[in-house]
């Protein structure tokens, strides 16, 4: 054990310690004999207590980690639609957004399913805190990403045209813990938190980041710009949220 081996290296040192005084010449003003082993037995014996207290010292404040890494809780219905064209209906699954992983549940048990068979999902039931009376959301493998790192993930398609596609990554951000320093924040988990990202695809097959706003998608095509203008002064839509921008982009299309 730690403290035998500590209590040998300690005693050993100070027998070393009193062979070597036996050998030294004696020195009148030293200390009795029996007063300095017991001030000497004393220094082990506290040696030997500091030990044990850096053994046995635990923080015991971190919580774990907090948050979800799902799209959205419990299980839903999806459809799924494979790389040969093949629809499987109605199927319990969950999407891992962290992990970039798509769950399918049979009986009792859950499977991942590969993504490379997968081409997109149709979910139900779960609307979009932004899009509460859409009932069905469209999934697609993000294969055209221009980040590399992204394109094992399903991206959203909030609107898909003969042109132009606005998409949405959901993302998941992991907030380390900060507790141990002195100005830490006290947070004594790590956490999951929702994020999103915006892409815009455009005619000529290119995928650009944008947020979702009117003068971000201008700003990233001006032929696109100039349309969604004039149909935001058409239809009085500022083009502020995302269900507005929804709506502007589908009205493009249908002029």
């Amino acid at each position: 054990m730690q403290v035998s081996r500590i209590i040998a290296g300690a005693l050993t040192a100070w027998l070393a310690a009193g062979a070597a005084l036996a050998q030294a010449p004696a020195d009148k003003s030293a200390k009795p004999e029996k007063i300095q082993r017991q001030e000497e037995n004393l220094g082990i014996t506290a040696h030997i207590g500091a030990e044990i207290g850096a053994i046995y010292r635990f923080d015991t404040r971190y919580e774990g980690l907090k948050g979800s890494p799902y799209l959205v809780k419990g299980w839903n219905r999806a459809d799924l639609i494979t790389n040969d064209g093949r629809h499987v209906k109605q199927l319990p699954v969950r999407y891992d957004v962290y992990g970039k992983r798509l769950i399918v549940r049979k009986g009792q048990d859950s499977i991942w399913v590969d993504k490379t068979s997968v081409r997109e999902f149709l979910l139900f039931d779960a609307p979009s805190p932004s899009l509460p009376a859409r009932y069905e959301r469209r999934f697609r493998v993000f294969a055209d990403a221009p980040d590399a790192d992204l394109r094992g993930s399903f991206v959203e398609l909030l609107h898909e045209g003969p042109q132009y596609a606005l998409l949405k990554l959901p993302r998941k951000k992991v907030l380390k813990a900060n507790y141990k320093d002195p100005y830490a924040a006290d947070r004594p988990y790590d956490q999951l938190l929702d994020g999103e990202t915006y892409f815009l695809r455009r005619p000529d097959g290119s995928v650009v980041e944008v947020k979702a706003s009117l003068r971000s998608l201008a700003a990233a095509d001006e032929p696109l710009g100039q349309k969604l203008k004039a149909e935001a002064i058409r239809t009085k839509v500022t083009g502020k949220s995302e269900a507005e921008l929804v709506d502007l982009l589908q009205g493009v299309d249908k002029r």
